[in-house]
């Protein structure tokens, strides 16, 4: 998951943050924050820093560090403010799975 730091994730969202983590216990479980997403940028992926870093808009970066994670370390990224409410386990028998949005 990604914030902007962990001290300010608005309590709904550390809710629904919590309700993912307590039906996966066995999960490991990482919060980049805008800083860890840079330095990771930075370091795994120098030849992108420049485009990250030019970006107007967070919410642009933000995109951008969701794809560069999944690909570095793989698994599973939810949002904030997603809630869980039964396990992710059949999932990870598929390679990749997006939710369905509309009207995307």
């Amino acid at each position: 998951q990604t914030w902007r730091d962990a001290e300010t994730i608005p309590r709904t969202w550390q809710q629904a943050s919590n309700s993912c983590r307590q039906l996966h216990p066995d999960y490991q479980y990482r919060l980049w924050t805008d800083k860890s997403a840079r330095e990771l940028v930075e370091s795994k992926f120098p030849h992108l820093l420049a485009t990250y870093d030019s970006y107007p808009y967070d919410i642009q970066r933000v995109d951008m560090i969701r794809l560069v994670i999944l690909y570095a370390f793989g698994g599973i990224y939810l949002d904030l403010d997603i809630i869980c409410l039964k396990s992710l386990d059949p999932l990870r028998n598929h390679e990749f799975i997006l939710p369905r949005t509309r009207p995307v």
